[in-house]
C-alpha cells in the first residue's frame, strides 16, 4: 500500500489519528482486493497475524472507500471502549467538506430521514429505516466556468448538451456534519434533496456523473476534522486533515456564482 499509505495527523500511546488516502478501503472483505487500511495497521503495529485490538487493529469506525480524510484508530483496549462509548452517545463531532450539484435554498439546514439498504449496495431514505440526522452548512455556491465547460463537452456526445446546460452549471461547496453514523448517510441524504455528490457513482445521475468525472475524477467527498475527547486527558481535541490536492483541483473549474 505504500503509493496510498495513510498520513499521520497524530499519535501518542492512546491514540493514532490518520488522513486516510481515497481509494483505500478501511476493513478487509471478500469483496476488496487490494490492500486495506487494515492491513497498513497490521503492518504499523507489527501484529504478526493478531487482528489486535477490537478484531480490526484499533479501528474505531468507517469511511467509505472513496472518501479520503481523518479516521481514529485506538492503540489499547481502554481507549478503543472509551471511543466506541463516545460514538454510541454521540458526543464525537466528524465534519466533512463537500461539492455536491445544485444551490440548496438556505445556507443551513439539517435533514432528519431514515436510511435503509437498497439493492446492490445502494442504500436509500426509507420509511422504517435507521434514524439518520446531517446538517449541511453552506460555504460557498459557485458555477463551472464556461470556457472549462465548453471544452469538457467538447469530448462528450452531443446529445448531453442540453442535459447537462441545465444539470452541470451549478455547484455547492458545503460542511456536512452527520449526527448519526449511517452508511452513505451524506450521500444519501444529499441525493434525496435532489443536490447529490460531485462524482459518486452509487448516487449522482449517470449523465452528471459522467461529466463530473471530467474535472472530478473521485467522489468529492472529505473528512475534514474530527473532535472527541481523549481517553487519558479528558480534554476536549480536534485533528484536521487539509483538503486533497486532487479535489483542491477540481475546485479550479468553479467559480464564485453570480
Amino acid at each position: 500500500m505504500q503509493k496510498n499509505n495513510p498520513k499521520i495527523l497524530f499519535e501518542d500511546s492512546d491514540i493514532l489519528v490518520l488522513d486516510k488516502p481515497a481509494g483505500v478501503a478501511v476493513t478487509r472483505a471478500e469483496t476488496v482486493k487490494s490492500p486495506t487500511l487494515q492491513d497498513w495497521l497490521e503492518e504499523f503495529f507489527k501484529l504478526g497475524g493478531n487482528l489486535g485490538i477490537g478484531g480490526r487493529a484499533g479501528i474505531i469506525h468507517r469511511l467509505d472507500r472513496q472518501t479520503s480524510g481523518v479516521i481514529l484508530i485506538a492503540k489499547t483496549w481502554q481507549s478503543f471502549d472509551f471511543l466506541q462509548r463516545q460514538f454510541q452517545i454521540r458526543k464525537i463531532s466528524k465534519k466533512y467538506l463537500t461539492l455536491v450539484h445544485n444551490h440548496p435554498k438556505t445556507n443551513s439546514f439539517e435533514v432528519n430521514l431514515p436510511i435503509a439498504r437498497q439493492k446492490f449496495g445502494k442504500f436509500g431514505v426509507r420509511t422504517g429505516g435507521k434514524v439518520a440526522s446531517t446538517i449541511f452548512k453552506i460555504l460557498e455556491r459557485l458555477e463551472i466556468d464556461e470556457d472549462k465547460f465548453v471544452k469538457i463537452c467538447q469530448n462528450l456526445p452531443k446529445k448531453f448538451k442540453n442535459y447537462l446546460v441545465q444539470h452541470a452549471t451549478f455547484y455547492t461547496f458545503c460542511e456536512a456534519t452527520p449526527t448519526t453514523g449511517r452508511t452513505h448517510q451524506i450521500r444519501v441524504h444529499a441525493k434525496f434533496c435532489r443536490f447529490p455528490v460531485v462524482s459518486d457513482p452509487l448516487y449522482t445521475p449517470r449523465k452528471l456523473f459522467r461529466f463530473d468525472q471530467a474535472f472530478c475524477p473521485r467522489l468529492f467527498l472529505h473528512a475534514a476534522k474530527i473532535t472527541l475527547i481523549h481517553p487519558k486527558s479528558l480534554k476536549l481535541v480536534t485533528y484536521e486533515a487539509k483538503l486533497p490536492a486532487d479535489l483542491e483541483l477540481a475546485l479550479q473549474y468553479l467559480k464564485k456564482a453570480n
